[in-house]
């Protein structure tokens, strides 16, 4: 990123197969970097223990283009959120995938493991919009955080 615009990214990750991303705190990476990332690991099957909170708001006009297929991903079969809180952003990360990981087999969500954690009521109607979308049934499985 320079001076605030995305650039083009100089990097291909084309043995990518696994990886595994945590940004621990509000920071200033939104949806778009994340997918513009992706899109530079084109043979990525799996996304384990996945988590972000972003401190800016994806901007409205970013949104087309994460919907667009501009990000399909052909080869992502399992991703697994941790922490899940039901948060907006992270029901934006739920449609992006269901939307543009084709071969996507498995879709979970992990409870967050503090059980003090803030827990938001969940949108109801956006969820089941999202799994509408959804290929497959029971792609998106909500699981209870068992780690110690």
């Amino acid at each position: 990123m320079r001076r605030g615009a995305m650039g083009q990214p100089t990097l291909w990750f084309l043995n990518l197969q696994e990886f595994q991303i945590c940004f621990k705190a509000p920071n200033d990476t939104t949806l778009i970097h994340i997918a513009e990332f992706l899109k530079q690991c084109p043979n990525l099957k799996k996304i384990n223990d996945f988590t972000f909170t972003p401190y800016l708001f994806l901007e409205s006009c970013q949104k087309p283009k994460i919907y667009d297929g501009s990000y399909l991903m052909n080869n992502i079969k399992n991703v697994k959120i941790m922490g899940y809180k039901n948060e907006w952003h992270e029901l934006n990360l739920l449609e992006f995938f269901v939307r543009n990981a084709e071969s996507l087999e498995e879709l979970v969500l992990v409870e967050p493991r503090d059980p003090n954690a803030t827990m938001f009521p969940p949108n109801y109607e956006r969820i089941a919009n999202i799994r509408r979308m959804c290929p497959k049934e029971g792609l998106i499985k909500f699981v209870p955080n068992t780690s110690e």
